[in-house]
């Protein structure tokens, strides 16, 4: 009995030492620094992933960066003296003879023939050059003779004395290949766009061959560049698929400021004698340029600042290499423009295959700039050329039987008269004055 009651005691003890343990095991758990778990209203339910379009790529916008220069010291730190026209017009008038010479004829002070040279341009040993060039450009004073031979790659020019007509080196190495844009007028320098080792737009010094650079730029083409007679500002034109400008600097290159932005094709011709209006192309035009059917406003002049800008009126043909030419005294500008046209200038498979298609339908204007009268001055003629003191042009012409000779007039189209009767073409005029 006894036993048995110790049994149930032990029993009964050891429940109540388990129940105390368990009291202070939960209050030791409640008293600790344990982080509650979160009920379920704080439980936020997972977003549902949404799908996010992909990024669409735009291509950049096209940024206009002004073009860069390399500091060097200026060419012209003071302007240089304006030139004024000669009292006559005595001097030499040279020509192309296709296809392999340049002949001259010296010209009295009323133009008349007064001496001729079959053979006017040699090499530093004598030997005549046969060389057929595209143009020949004299330097502003009249001493040296730029000669281009056009290429596929480019111009190449040639340098030669103007007086004497000898080379002022050998043929093997002259200037190119690129694009000539004129000279400066210290008449030692020309404007030269390098397309081969050098690249960008350089001054040439042709006495000793050194070279400063004025502009490179890769993205855009240089349309043809001028300096100024007073050597003080160059403009130049830049054409890219996207954009088309026309800019003036300093003649290093320096300060270039933009004075056109167009929709169209730009090109720098040049500038007046005085140095007041440039020539150029760019403006919006009634047709195309260079389709037969664009009549008038192709070629523009613009004044120094760029601000004021206005048409000449003939029909200029612009884009088949024919160049606008100011008279010395700045007031009229004989350029070739369209006359009844002809089918071989429709395409430039046909043009290419006829020989002659480069008179064909075309007619020599003078425009006078301020009034705007214009003069057709001579019909299938090409490559006009002023005389020093401004009177007389001479131009390449074909007559009724395809003969092509050298013609000479008054620029009002008064005293016409032929120069040369021969089976061969005669093109590539410059006049030089009587030093």
């Amino acid at each position: 009995m006894f036993i048995q009651v110790l049994k149930r005691g032990w029993v009964l003890l050891a429940l109540l030492l388990l129940t105390g343990l368990l009291r202070v095991t939960f209050q030791g758990l409640t008293n600790s620094s344990l982080v509650p778990l979160p009920t379920r209203a704080q439980i936020s339910p997972l977003d549902t992933p949404t799908q996010q379009p992909a990024p669409t790529r735009s291509p950049p916008p096209i940024v206009i960066h002004t073009p860069t220069f390399r500091p060097s010291p200026s060419i012209t730190p003071t302007p240089l003296l304006l030139r004024a026209p000669a009292r006559d017009a005595q001097g030499w008038l040279l020509f192309g003879r296709w296809p392999d010479h340049v002949g001259g004829i010296r010209t009295g002070p009323d133009a008349h023939p007064l001496d001729k040279r079959s053979v006017f341009l040699r090499w530093p040993d004598g030997q005549p050059v046969r060389m057929a060039f595209s143009r020949l450009i004299p330097s502003p004073d009249g001493n040296l003779l730029a000669a281009l031979e056009e290429t596929e790659g480019g111009d190449v020019v040639y340098v030669f004395d103007a007086q004497t007509g000898q080379a002022l080196s050998s043929g093997d190495s002259p200037i190119s290949m690129g694009l000539f844009m004129g000279w400066h007028p210290d008449s030692v320098h020309i404007l030269f766009r390098d397309d081969a080792a050098y690249q960008g737009l350089w001054w040439i010094h042709v006495l000793n061959g050194t070279r400063q650079l004025i502009l490179r730029y890769p993205f855009f083409d240089f349309s043809g560049a001028a300096i100024s007679p007073d050597g003080q500002r160059l403009a130049y034109g830049l054409n890219a698929p996207e954009a088309h400008q026309i800019w003036m600097a300093y003649p290093d290159g320096s300060a270039p400021r933009l004075v056109l932005e167009s929709r169209y094709v730009v090109y720098v011709f040049g500038w007046s004698p005085d140095g007041r209006w440039l020539l150029y192309t760019g403006e919006p035009g009634p047709a195309e340029a260079g389709a037969p059917s664009a009549r008038g406003k192709i070629l523009w002049r613009m004044d120094r600042e760029g601000r004021q800008r206005l048409p000449l009126q003939g029909p200029f043909v612009f884009g088949w290499g024919f160049w606008p030419v100011w008279s010395p005294d700045g007031r009229r500008v004989a350029y070739v423009g369209w006359g009844k046209g002809h089918d071989c200038w429709q395409k430039e498979e046909s043009y290419r295959a006829d020989p002659l298609c480069r008179w064909r339908g075309v007619e020599i204007y003078v425009e006078e700039v301020e009034t705007g009268f214009l003069l057709p001055l001579a019909s299938n003629a090409i490559d006009p050329v002023w005389s020093p003191d401004g009177r007389w042009l001479a131009y390449s012409a074909m007559d009724e039987h395809g003969q092509i000779d050298l013609w000479i007039a008054q620029f009002d189209g008064s005293e016409r008269r032929r120069l040369t009767d021969t089976s061969e073409v005669e093109k590539g005029l410059a006049w030089l004055p009587k030093p």
